[in-house]
This record gives C-alpha cells, structure tokens and sequence, in this order.
C-alpha cells in the first residue's frame, strides 16, 4: 500500500480524515471521541481506518503504559509493520484487525482439562423393575363458572361550545354532528317529545 491511496468521500476513513486535518497538528484522540467526533460506532473505528494507518494518512499509537490506542493525523509516508506490543491483551475492542488470529495461550481450566487422564464413560443405570400401575382416582370435575359477562361500552354525548355534537361508545366515535346538524336534531326532538295539541 502506498501514501497514493485516497479514501472514498462519505467512508469513515475520508470523514476521519477531514476532521482531524482541521484540528491542531500532532493533537490525538482517542478511539472514543474520534468516532463521536464524526458520528461512527466506535467498534468499526480500528477495521475501517487500517488501510488509511497503512498509506500513513492516519496515525496510531499507543504509548507506554496506555490502555488505548490514539488516533491523529499521519505524516504521508506508509506505516512500518507495528512491532507487538508487551500488553497486547489490553487494546480496546475496536483495535483488530479482520482475519487475523491471535496466539492465546490456554487458560488454566483448559490446560486443566488437557492433562486429565480421558474416563470410560460411566454405564447407564439399571432400569428399575417393571410394576402394575396403580389406579389413578379421577376426582370430579368441578363445575366451569360462567364466563363473566362482558361490560357493554359506556354510551356518552357531548355537547361542544362551538355547538357540535359528538357522540360515543366507549372509545369509539359513532358520529359528529356540525352546530347546524345538532340544531336540527334538537328541533326534531323537541317536535316529539311535545306532542302538538289540536287547537
């Protein structure tokens, strides 16, 4: 790889980039706040950024006795191959690289478990006899109650100050009269509740 690699505009590499050319030189960040700083997922910063640390756009380090690793603005020339690091099991979980295994010694349980002398399984136990099932008493079922009935829906009306009338069943709205609509109810309720008397 060489310093001729250019990151895509919109990547994380060309948004990283651009921020940190505007920040004072050699000033460095952690994986943390670069990715706040260009709104990432810090976990995607050390996969996504390697090509450009490679082409030397980008620098990171970790300096001695640091727990994560920071990030600032490469010189240009390509990176040389990082010599491993004595605390290499304390890098943050956005410093790997895809693909490459890493040389883990086994834990005590597992060296543990290695030096164990291998045991025959053990044999399944014997069965027990065969015995005539005893009758099982059935009490009487007892009788089901009667499904609680259900509330109807509360029925309300409501006449409103701008002279609408809206009329519900529970949450429901079954209709919403205009001011003109409900005066034409009331005169119509009011012609029959009071029945007109022959002259």
């Amino acid at each position: 790889m060489t310093a001729a690699y250019t990151p895509q505009p919109g990547t994380i590499p060309f948004r990283a980039l651009a921020y940190l050319r505007t920040q004072p030189l050699g000033k460095k960040y952690s994986t943390g706040e670069l990715a706040e700083a260009i709104d990432v997922d810090p976990l995607s910063m050390g996969p996504c950024l390697m090509t450009a640390v490679t082409a030397g756009l980008i620098s990171r380090t970790k300096a001695p006795g640091q727990r994560w690793r920071q990030w600032s603005l490469g010189t240009g020339a390509p990176a040389a191959a990082p010599a491993p690091a004595a605390d290499a099991d304390a890098e943050d979980p956005a410093d790997f690289t895809p693909n490459a295994p890493r040389a883990t010694a086994p834990s005590a349980n597992e060296a543990a478990l290695q030096a164990w002398p291998a045991q025959p399984p053990a044999p399944a136990p014997e069965p027990p006899p065969a015995e005539a099932p005893a009758p099982i008493a059935v009490p009487p079922a007892a009788p089901k109650p009667r499904a609680a009935r259900q509330a109807e829906p509360t029925f309300a009306c409501a006449l409103w100050s701008d002279g609408r009338l809206q009329l519900t069943r529970g949450n429901a709205v079954l209709a919403q009269l205009t001011a003109d609509e409900t005066r034409a109810l009331l005169h119509y309720l009011d012609r029959i509740a009071t029945p007109e008397v022959p002259a």
